[in-house]
């Protein structure tokens, strides 16, 4: 289905995936892990007037690292199918044979070492809400921005899908955002020039403040430069990909980021030898 051109698509996809996110939390919840959805399965109803104006092409939530283990083990005696695992990265993907959306879990925010706020520190904001009978959690909605900031920046801006830009567009629209929170919250990440850099790339009001605010802190001007320089000219390539995991402000988070993105290509490029 063409998410992009056929309303009929995006109705059916979008059904698929409250199907599936019924099936998965609810079955979790029944095995007593907790859940965090994000993105589109939350953001087309706190964020649209018609949940089918958001395209959604898989669903996305985040798990405590503790509980993975367990959602592998919950999806596999539930006959659904498991088609990826990463210790490194802490994700898995279900596949409930839908002919729909992938239900995808994650238990950090970004690849590891880019993010200082982690699945745990959401968890400790969120809000507990119930839909169709089923129990999870839905994030602050300063850590929903910084998770789609987080986001659209590991897809170099310019290959973020259009509905990943329009989600940030609107959160920021939200009564309860705070450009000042927001702020601090990139501040508490260790994510200050990254936050700055996307919000610069929306150019909406409220981003264009929160980046005035950043602005007057410690900056890694040759850092953000070096970014969009490679994100305009070769988005695609392997350079961009290591660039885009020293996010960090965080020396030491940074080094920690880039020898696992390092290790992870080498080790993949040596499988398909």
């Amino acid at each position: 289905m063409n998410v992009d051109n056929d309303p009929r698509g995006v109705w059916a996809l979008q059904q698929f995936a409250e199907d599936a996110f019924v099936r998965v939390v609810g079955e979790l919840a029944r095995h007593g892990v907790d859940v965090l959805a994000v993105k589109g399965i939350v953001l087309a109803r706190l964020l649209y007037a018609h949940v089918e104006e958001r395209p959604m092409v898989d669903v996305d939530l985040r798990v405590r690292q503790a509980d993975l283990a367990r959602v592998d083990e919950i999806a596999r005696l539930s006959g659904w199918r498991v088609l990826r695992t990463s210790r490194q990265l802490g994700t898995l993907e279900i596949d409930l044979g839908l002919k729909g959306p992938l239900v995808e879990l994650e238990t950090t925010i970004g690849p590891p070492g880019v993010c200082e706020i982690d699945v745990e520190a959401m968890f400790a904001r969120s809000v507990e809400r119930t839909w169709q009978g089923v129990r999870y959690f839905e994030p602050d909605i300063h850590d929903h921005a910084l998770l789609l900031c987080v986001n659209v920046f590991k897809d170099k801006l310019v290959l973020a899908r259009p509905w990943a830009r329009e989600d940030l567009a609107r959160i920021a629209k939200h009564a309860d955002f705070s450009p000042m929170i927001m702020a601090s919250r990139a501040a508490d990440a260790r994510l200050c020039e990254m936050v700055l850099i996307v919000s610069r790339w929306l150019g909406a009001a409220q981003w264009e403040r929160v980046a005035e605010i950043l602005e007057r802190g410690p900056r890694r001007r040759a850092y953000g430069r070096t970014y969009l320089a490679l994100a305009n000219r070769w988005p695609e390539s392997r350079v961009l990909a290591l660039v885009a995991r020293a996010a960090s402000d965080d020396p030491r988070m940074r080094a920690r980021a880039i020898g696992a993105g390092f290790w992870g290509t080498l080790r993949t490029a040596l499988r398909r030898r």
